[in-house]
């Protein structure tokens, strides 16, 4: 009994103690919760169960980041034929550190975001939920509701995880910085991580300092002038200062019995475009040309979709009749030439901290039993298409980096190109430490047995996932990207053969079966899941494409014009009706040139039902039903 009471008192001076060194350090720090240093309560797991049970995650989450950028997804669309030289001959950034977590693990070759928005993409990504209504975070600077679950909340409860969140969050609404915690941390919404030091909500700042124990942020002027960052000061950068928070996190909890769980949320390489020293001058003496798809749309050769033409058009004032120079002073100009420099320079600093991170994992003995995980709320077209930034279905805005390593578990060097998007973590990271959960519970799937298997490159070509933005949603397949919009008729890429994605083939008759195959699918998400987009039970919308229409490529032979030139008389800069007797014209502008009146055969969408023709006859004041019912709605 006496030998029972002293072990017993050992122990309470034991647990005492621990309780005591993480009270002091959160005071000092504030990079610890004292619960996170407990050990595991599963008296019955020995140490080796508890690591091969549950590793250490690490998450690196940048922010609008261009898939072309890595030089390890450049190098693999080189080799399946893909040129990747968007910016001019040999205009590349290279990224050795991040290639080696693909080369260590994993690389997804058709990862996408389940909307390609900072907001609703991080809802789906922490949630493994469609970012809808029930998530409040459907749009941007919408606040995540508080009652919903992470994977944070899984991997804490059922594993005891310490988990912490470091960087931009962008799910507490329009708050911006939002909380910074400073001697206290943001109890109300930690949504499972418990450590939130280093985390705020929105903005892209430049610097982040100490202040009197209090964590501020600073634009880069206003950084160098009062927190003491200079333009080359390693410590203060903001992605520097949160990787180096992050390491002494991880430094801070090796060896606490305790796995962790660190996300870590780079603003980088979002705008504004500007690095530190001496990331800014590194890419200052190349040339950046326009992509090829910028100058084709631009001359309408092919004109793109209408989706892809709002605020963020960069040749939203190019005339078709002297693009060539509009184009030429837009490559020429400053602007441009210094957002493209700057854009490299940011990834080249993100590559080398993640080497340094690497390096700690490696030196501290911890690599092996650590998952890494490198991808992007979204992308950025750097210009393809005409557009800067997000928003849009195609590859460079919607498709994001994915790469995923874990020594010994995950074969060296594998290539996925099964589709998958955000949606689909949660499930897929919860399972892969041993967390049984309800597969109803996502809306997302697991990846895990297709990532673990010992197959060098696995594919599933059958396989669907769904994306969605402002006013259109699509279906996407390992080769097709089905794109349904309320401004547009209906698209179709064949990702293979038009890596760019410029030619529509919703129609082309060798594809038919693939259409239907994905105007099901989305059709049944939208019905089963509520799967929508927010414009969607407003309008009547293309499920099909209309009998009549107009091509809006340029004309050919006059190609400096559109058929909404004709008729509006060549004094107004137009072409005359006579144009209409030309019958490559004719049939090239169907509508205009009246030579088309016939009701659609297919079906349009409005709110949750296809509707053909004959159930839309008393809808014909709506916009685009008289155009696909002209008959019908008596056009003519």
């Amino acid at each position: 009994m006496k030998n029972y009471s002293l072990r017993h008192d050992v122990m309470r001076l034991r647990v005492f103690s621990l309780f005591f060194i993480a009270y002091f350090i959160s005071k000092v720090t504030g990079d610890l919760n004292y619960t996170d240093v407990l050990p595991r309560t599963n008296p019955m797991s020995t140490s080796a169960e508890a690591d091969e049970e549950s590793p250490n995650i690490i998450i690196i989450l940048t922010d609008e980041h261009n898939i072309r950028t890595l030089s390890c997804y450049r190098e693999y669309f080189e080799n399946q034929g893909h040129n990747q030289e968007f910016w001019g001959e040999g205009n590349v950034v290279d990224t050795p550190n991040i290639d080696k977590i693909a080369s260590a693990g994993a690389m997804f070759t058709n990862y996408y975001t389940v909307y390609p928005i900072c907001t609703p993409s991080r809802a789906s990504f922490f949630t493994g939920l469609y970012p809808t209504e029930k998530t409040g975070a459907y749009k941007n600077h919408k606040k995540l509701i508080f009652t919903m679950s992470t994977f944070a909340n899984d991997l804490k409860k059922e594993k005891g995880y310490s988990t912490a969140y470091l960087g931009k969050w962008h799910l507490d609404g329009g708050k911006k910085p939002g909380v910074l915690s400073g001697n206290s941390e943001n109890t109300k919404r930690k949504f499972g991580f418990g450590s939130n030091r280093y985390r705020y909500n929105r903005g892209h700042w430049k610097f982040m300092d100490m202040k009197e124990q209090k964590v501020k942020v600073f634009e880069f002027e206003e950084g160098q002038k009062n927190c003491d960052c200079k333009g080359g000061d390693e410590k203060h950068y903001t992605t520097d200062f949160l990787f180096d928070k992050s390491i002494q996190y991880m430094k801070n909890k090796k060896d606490s019995g305790n796995p962790f769980a660190v996300v870590l949320s780079i603003p980088d390489p979002h705008g504004p475009n500007i690095v530190r020293k001496p990331y800014n001058d590194i890419y200052r003496s190349m040339h950046f040309s326009l992509p090829y798809s910028m100058r084709r749309m631009a001359k309408r050769k092919p004109a793109g979709p209408t989706w892809a033409e709002d605020m963020w058009s960069i040749i939203v004032d190019v005339s078709m009749k002297q693009s060539k120079k509009d184009l030429d002073a837009i490559e020429h100009s400053e602007l441009y030439q210094s957002d493209m420099n700057q854009y490299y320079g940011m990834v080249k600093c993100i590559d080398d901290n993640v080497g340094k991170m690497r390096r700690f994992l490696k030196k501290n003995n911890i690599y092996d039993n650590t998952i890494i995980v490198f991808t992007s709320d979204h992308g950025d077209l750097l210009g393809e298409h005409g557009r800067k930034n997000k928003g849009l279905a195609y590859r460079t805005s919607a498709g994001i980096p994915f790469l995923m390593s874990y020594p010994n578990k995950i074969r060296k060097g594998k290539i996925i190109t099964t589709p998958y998007t955000t949606v689909d973590f949660a499930p897929s990271i919860l399972n892969m430490v041993g967390i049984t959960t309800d597969e109803t519970k996502f809306d997302g799937i697991d990846f895990t047995e297709e990532l673990l298997n010992n197959n060098l490159v696995t594919k599933n070509e059958d396989q669907i996932r769904f994306i969605r933005g402002k006013n259109w949603i699509g279906a996407i397949t390992q080769r097709f990207k089905l794109v349904i919009s309320s401004t547009d008729v209906p698209w179709m890429f064949d990702m293979q053969n038009d890596h760019v994605e410029l030619m529509n083939n919703f129609e082309t008759e060798e594809f038919a079966d693939v259409r239907e195959r994905l105007l099901d699918a989305l059709y049944k998400e939208i019905i089963e899941d509520d799967f929508k987009f927010n414009e969607m039970n407003r309008f009547f919308i293309y499920w099909s494409m209309p009998k009549c229409l107009d091509s809006r490529n340029a004309i050919p032979g006059n190609e400096e014009y559109l058929c909404t030139d004709i008729g509006t008389g060549t004094e107004l800069g137009g072409l005359p009706d006579a144009f209409c007797l030309n019958g490559a014209i004719k049939k090239h502008c169907s509508v205009s040139c009246e030579n088309c009146c016939e009701d659609s055969e297919g079906k349009m969408l409005h709110r949750r039902e296809l509707l053909g023709c004959s159930e839309l006859k008393d809808y014909c004041d709506e916009y685009r039903v008289p155009e696909f019912c002209p008959v019908t709605c008596g056009l003519c």
